[in-house]
C-alpha cells in the first residue's frame, strides 16, 4: 500500500467506511462548508471562484 502512495499520492481504502458513515461525513461537510466556511478568515478558506462554495479547494484546520 505504502508503494501505491508513494506511486500515485493516495491510497483508495475501500470499506473502510460504511456507506452510512461516508452519508454522514457528506451531511457534515455540507454543513461545514454552508455554516463555518463563510465566517473563516480569507487566508484559511480558498476557491477557485473567490465566495463560491461550489468552487471550494481547500479549508484549513477543519480540526479545531
Amino acid at each position: 500500500m505504502k508503494g501505491r502512495f508513494d506511486e500515485d499520492g493516495f491510497v483508495a481504502l475501500r470499506g473502510f467506511l460504511s456507506p452510512d458513515e461516508v452519508a454522514e461525513l457528506r451531511r457534515e461537510i455540507e454543513r461545514y462548508v454552508a455554516e463555518v466556511a463563510p465566517r473563516i478568515p480569507a487566508s484559511e478558506v480558498f476557491y477557485e471562484l473567490k465566495g463560491r462554495a461550489e468552487t471550494l479547494k481547500q479549508l484549513q484546520r477543519m480540526f479545531e
